[in-house]
């Protein structure tokens, strides 16, 4: 049985992350790049032991390197974050329009901090098409910050609901 404050290995991913907390069969994971991140049960594995979980921190492929026990990838993969505000409350009932955009600046404002300070390359947030007022706040916000790279995310994908920032 996972709990709070065990190390799990992402399925289907290429990181490890920490339980940080577990709500309604989901379980809020801080991942390797430090960013918190929502998984049912399905999409983790608990390490067995600490040998164990050592031996996969500490083996490296051409693509990261250890420090600290925590691997950093030398050429990171892009992150995308679903910035629909069901992603990242769990329940959003008794929250105005304001609070809920709120709450979504915040993940971006996080988000970029993270991808900045790992050296990510790209980041897309999938803001969803609406009425265009979280797009809007996060042109505004990478505006302020003076990312130059920015643009409508692969229409096949995301239709026009998504931004992929190049940093």
């Amino acid at each position: 049985m996972i709990k709070i404050g065990d190390k799990v290995k992402v399925l289907n991913e290429n990181y490890n992350g920490i339980v940080k907390e577990i709500y309604q069969n989901k379980f809020i994971i801080l991942n390797d790049f430090g960013f918190e991140e929502k998984f049912d049960l399905n999409e983790i594995i608990s390490f067995i032991n600490v040998e164990e979980y050592n031996k996969i921190e500490t083996t490296t492929s051409k693509n990261s390197i250890v420090e600290n026990k925590k691997i950093v990838l030398k050429n990171p993969e892009i992150i995308e974050v679903d910035l629909h505000i069901g992603n990242l409350v769990d329940s959003f009932n008794n929250l105005t329009n304001f609070e809920m955009l709120q709450i979504q600046i915040k993940k971006i404002n996080e988000t970029l901090d993270g991808a900045i300070k790992n050296n990510v390359k790209k980041v897309i947030f999938i803001h969803g098409k609406g009425k265009g007022i979280l797009k809007n706040e996060l042109y505004k916000i990478l505006e302020e910050r003076k990312i130059l790279h920015f643009f409508d995310a692969s229409y096949n994908k995301y239709k026009m609901g998504a931004t992929e920032i190049r940093l």
